[in-house]
């Protein structure tokens, strides 16, 4: 059974763009500082899994008025309110679904972070036949 736990109070994030007002050089640091949140994913079974995960993240009021700009170390990420809400209709919680490999009897650390998670483009490659006679 994955057992994931959640070690997040509830997302600053509003703060985040004072952070990123102070100086250019602090300012990825800060803002990275300010939205990043670690998550701990277990697997109490006795053999590795590849499964989702599902994690409740809480949002301060104000802070999410649609899905966050928020991922699981970049991966393929999707978030899903549930319960109340706000009184200014912003999320108090969403759950967080993403996919982990984990190895038996173990713990895996993943990190939040402030970033959109958007699909792979598909490789495409175009190829031209030339159909004929030759003689």
């Amino acid at each position: 059974m994955h057992r994931a736990a959640n070690v997040l109070p509830l997302l600053p994030l509003a703060a985040a763009p004072a952070a990123a007002q102070q100086t250019p050089a602090a300012a990825p640091d800060a803002l990275a500082a300010a939205t990043r949140r670690v998550l701990v994913v277990q697997n109490l079974a006795p053999h590795a899994r590849r499964q989702p995960v599902a994690c409740v993240v809480p949002f301060a009021e104000g802070v999410a008025t649609g899905a966050p700009a928020l991922t699981v170390e970049d991966r393929p990420t999707v978030w899903q309110p549930f319960g109340a809400r706000w009184p200014d209709g912003s999320w108090r919680q969403a759950l967080c679904l993403f996919r982990v490999d984990i190895g038996p009897l173990s713990e895996q650390r993943v990190t939040l972070l402030a970033s959109r998670s958007e699909p792979e483009p598909q490789r495409t490659e175009t190829v031209s036949v030339a159909v004929g006679i030759s003689m």
